[in-house]
This record gives C-alpha cells, structure tokens and sequence, in this order.
C-alpha cells in the first residue's frame, strides 16, 4: 500500500489484522481455560489447519 501512496484500504486492513490477533488470542485463552480442547481432535486440528499458510502470506 505504502509503496504505491494509495492508503485507500488502510481502515480495512487495520480490522482484519485486529480481528485475526483478537482471535488468535481468543482461542489461546479458551485452550488455556479448558486444557482438554486443546488435546481432542479439534484442538490439533485448529492448530494445525494454519501452519500450510505460512509460507503464502496474504
């Protein structure tokens, strides 16, 4: 965006990225409440779903 000088969807991508911390802090906080989510079959697989996209950043 910056490189461009074209700031246009700044406000959408401050909320996304928002959004994306605040539910990754969520789901950190859920696991730390309840330990045994983080062990069944959801819980590996929430954790594991996301690591292909590491390497393709949007």
């Amino acid at each position: 965006m910056s490189i461009l000088k074209n700031f246009d969807y700044t406000p959408v991508h401050a909320h996304l990225a928002l959004l994306g911390w605040g539910s990754l802090g969520l789901a950190g906080f859920i696991y730390i409440l309840y330990s045994k989510a983080e062990q069944s079959k959801r819980g590996k697989a929430h954790f594991g779903l996301p690591i292909p996209n590491i390497g393709f950043p949007s």
